[in-house]
């Protein structure tokens, strides 16, 4: 089948636009290349001052994820969405994105037959995780409504390692990293979950995304 055919397939959700402009038949189709039942990206929190604070996060994030659900007429897809909470003061408060990053590369090695009952397949969910810590969760909770909300969180990229090349000059150091990629960056919290999720769903586009901190993406 061609392009031009592919294109011509109209969305279940938005009849109006081909299926494979809509994201979250995309996402669909994802979950059954992978044989995977849930989807979206596990979450650290990583700052403590106030569990109601916490608590109104993840409402906010959560009302978010779904007015975005709503624009593709993909409410349904939510039914799957996995947001899975990392919560441990003792290990993760003011935790640094590396100490984050070696926690989610454990959790990923059994994650996926434990989840999914089968391999991690190309899945986002076991490639990048979301930090919140408290500049993160400010942003949100003073971000305004879940249609326009200017909040955002961090996105890691778990295979990312330093890599020094003399030829490239050296930026503000972000957690004592000079390169321009730092393997983590801001993200609009209200596109993370959704547009984000599906746009890295091949390895390169990280570095289409990119934007350095503190640069937010998709805001």
């Amino acid at each position: 089948m061609n392009r031009k055919i592919f294109q011509r397939i109209p969305s279940r959700r938005t009849p109006l636009w081909s299926t494979w402009i809509n994201t979250v038949d995309n996402i669909e189709r994802q979950l059954k290349e992978d044989g995977h039942q849930i989807w979206g990206f596990v979450i650290y929190r990583c700052t403590y001052g106030s569990d109601s604070d916490w608590e109104e996060f993840m409402k906010q994030l959560h009302d978010q994820i779904l007015d975005v659900l709503r624009f593709y007429n993909g409410v349904d897809i939510a039914e799957s969405l996995a947001l899975t909470v990392f919560e441990d003061k003792a290990q993760f408060d003011h935790a640094s994105t590396s100490t984050v990053r070696k926690h989610f590369k454990k959790w990923t090695a059994t994650a996926p037959q434990q989840e999914q009952g089968t391999g991690p397949g190309l899945s986002q969910r076991y490639m990048y995780c979301i930090q919140v810590d408290q500049r993160a969760l400010e942003s949100v909770l003073n971000g305004g409504p879940p249609e326009m909300s200017r909040g955002f969180v961090n996105l890691i990229a778990r295979d990312w390692e330093p890599v020094y090349d003399p030829e490239e000059p050296e930026e503000d150091p972000i957690e004592g990293c000079t390169e321009y990629d730092v393997g983590w960056m801001m993200v609009s919290s209200r596109a993370v979950m959704v547009d984000m999720y599906f746009i890295l769903r091949e390895w390169l586009r990280w570095h289409g995304e990119y934007c350095r901190a503190p640069q937010v993406a998709y805001h």
